[in-house]
């Protein structure tokens, strides 16, 4: 196993993390996050994972007190970008440039695996720690669109079909999703088909504080789709998400792509939950991943939903 230390006396350091490390990232996570995680879910996201995927941990003695975790994803044109996930530092273990050395052995990780990027979702803490490191950028924010249950509208026919040029995207198959959405030790998903091969992933969460439902529509398959059938999807979907208890539904959809316009005219609205979509470039042949308007993103490219 590397160990990378980060002082003279090598009692603070960097290593990777295996299997026998679930207890110690389980603690340290559950301190920082109301969505506890679990043995299940450390096997899952790091050990049995669909892709490469790796956990870097900041230790103190035998004490983790940081973690950094991330995936190797390929994009829908075949390039390859890395994915950060599970990041914490313990507070009191801060400001001490342990979250600068997680990030850089990470970036090495993706290199190594020939990425030309690496990407995180970030809340407004993990965007501010990132863009202190000046080689990533805040490409943009991802606004939740969120549709109480009084009003979903009544559909509205739409005239033409969508017009608008491939969105690099994260790719998905068949054996991503089951890994993704069947084996998930987390969450029960539901799949909306219409019939012709395309189809809304969709659950239910139950707030750990509040206990409300919240309907999340977490993925969408509507390549090549005429926008009304499109909009009819989300529509049943969002249906069968209110008769499952939900009382907010929520969906993610950039302004400029195509279900978006749809979306607004069913009642959904933007909401004040952001995300932001940082990179760091390590290859210029990937400085169009810069851009957020080249990118088409789903709520299933991050591990929180």
């Amino acid at each position: 196993m590397d160990i990378n230390s980060l002082d003279k006396q090598g009692s603070i350091y960097i290593r990777e993390a295996d299997k026998n490390d679930a207890a110690g990232f389980i603690e340290l996570m559950n301190i920082h996050y109301a969505r506890k995680k679990t043995i299940e879910y450390f096997l899952w996201q790091f050990i049995d994972s669909f892709f490469p995927a790796r956990l870097f941990l900041a230790c103190a003695g035998s004490k983790i007190i940081g973690c950094y975790g991330v995936q190797i994803r390929t994009l829908n044109d075949g390039r390859v970008c890395g994915v950060v996930i599970d990041i914490a530092i313990l507070e009191s273990y801060r400001h001490q440039g342990i979250f600068s050395h997680l990030e850089q052995t990470a970036a090495a990780f993706c290199r190594d695996k020939q990425c030309g990027a690496i990407a995180v979702f970030a809340n407004v803490p993990g965007k501010m720690a990132h863009l202190k490191l000046k080689k990533w950028k805040n490409v943009g924010i991802i606004q939740s669109l969120e549709l109480k249950r009084n009003e979903l509208n009544s559909f509205r026919q739409s005239l033409g079909q969508w017009k608008q040029n491939t969105l690099i995207s994260f790719a998905k198959n068949e054996e991503f999703r089951r890994w993704r959405f069947t084996h998930n030790p987390e969450y029960n998903y539901f799949i909306n088909h219409d019939g012709n091969n395309h189809f809304t992933v969709s659950k239910i969460f139950t707030d750990p504080l509040t206990k409300s439902k919240y309907g999340d529509i977490v993925d969408m398959e509507l390549n090549n789709y005429e926008t009304d059938h499109g909009a009819l999807l989300v529509q049943k979907t969002c249906l069968f998400l209110f008769d499952q208890g939900a009382h907010l539904i929520t969906i993610w959809a950039l302004p400029h792509t195509k279900i978006f316009e749809q979306l607004i005219s069913l009642g959904f609205k933007t909401s004040e939950y952001e995300r932001y979509f940082c990179l760091r470039i390590f290859n210029e042949k990937y400085s169009d991943l810069l851009q957020i308007n080249n990118w088409e993103l789903v709520q299933s490219d991050t591990e929180v939903f």
